[in-house]
């Protein structure tokens, strides 16, 4: 309902789906191992550009980067 809700009243675009939400979970779970500050950083800025992908309106600015080592993050074997 609510994201019924924000396509109708012109804040989420209209080919976005709640079957969309699950996509964006692992991603956002991959900062589990990081330090916690760093997590939270990321996580803020990973959601701003989430969410502003996602609105019918003009894009603002996600927050800034975070201090974050990526050496630790691996990309999934197999597939192509």
């Amino acid at each position: 309902m609510p994201v019924r809700r924000a396509r109708e009243g012109g804040r989420l675009r209209a080919d976005f789906e709640p079957a969309d939400i699950p996509l964006l979970l692992p991603a956002h779970s991959r900062l589990a191992g990081q330090p916690r500050d760093a997590a939270l950083a990321t996580s803020r800025r990973l959601l701003g550009y989430l969410f502003e992908a996602f609105r019918m309106q003009r894009p603002g600015r996600p927050p800034p980067p975070a201090a974050m080592d990526t050496r630790g993050f691996r990309l999934p074997s197999g597939g192509s």
